[in-house]
């Protein structure tokens, strides 16, 4: 969700091409980029590009954004994989966690115009990353890993209500509108082995949790107006 926050106040930058020659412009710039599409309650606005300068911002903020991911779903995740797992792994820890150098990214992209209030933006997100993950099962030492982790949906972010002073934006909700598709690729199949079913309630337990946390009717709302303002988040 960090990085999904960061890729829409990405879209609201000014493109820096003014000093650049027409051969030296990124190809983002001369690709055929925008469609229109019509729908009885809001027009919307597709872009087909790579959308090559928003994966290049999140390529640089993934540092920042891999630290405060890594320190939320650790805390997070490994509380529900306790709740989870049989009552032998009630001790499970994460000995190393870490969701590696490739960033993900975006594309492509479309913007909803539901009204003079209510924007919606909706890009999609693949992530592939050389993770670091080792799960100390609490059962004498028996540690199971993950070393391989994709990641594909659709994240939107809701932009309501709209202002006419500042900050423009009252609130934001940001939400996966259906389950992203996770695979994972674990190592010491030791502990897979002496609990074969072990593997499957791990990946369960993800789905469970990003299902419980940004999959609707589950999201992440975002607060920037005043109460003056009347802003309700849940609306």
């Amino acid at each position: 969700a960090a990085a999904a926050a960061a890729a829409a106040a990405a879209l609201a930058m000014p493109l820096p091409l003014a000093k650049a020659r027409p051969q030296e412009r990124p190809p983002w710039v001369s690709a055929p980029v925008v469609s229109m599409l019509s729908f009885s309650r809001s027009d919307s606005v597709a872009d087909l590009s790579t959308l090559s300068w928003v994966n290049a911002l999140i390529s640089w903020l993934w540092p920042k954004a891999n630290a405060a991911l890594t320190e939320y779903v650790h805390g997070d995740l490994e509380q529900r994989l306790r709740e989870m797992l049989p009552s032998a792994f009630k001790e499970a820890k994460f000995a190393k966690f870490t969701l590696g150098q490739n960033p993900p990214e975006f594309g492509p992209v479309e913007v909803a115009h539901h009204s003079d209030t209510h924007i919606e933006v909706c890009i999609d997100m693949h992530y592939t990353g050389d993770v670091d993950v080792v799960i100390d099962t609490g059962t004498g030492g028996i540690a199971l890993g993950i070393r391989h982790l994709s990641f594909s949906g659709r994240v939107c972010i809701v932009l309501k209500p709209l202002l006419e002073k500042m900050p423009i934006v009252g609130a934001a909700k940001v939400f996966f509108p259906a389950l992203p598709r996770v695979s994972l690729q674990f190592t010491g199949l030791a502990a897979v082995a002496h609990n074969p079913q072990l593997e499957q309630m791990i990946r369960q337990t993800v789905d469970d949790w990003m299902r419980s946390r940004m999959v609707l009717p589950h999201a992440s709302f975002h607060v920037f107006g005043t109460e003056e303002e009347d802003v309700d988040p849940l609306d």
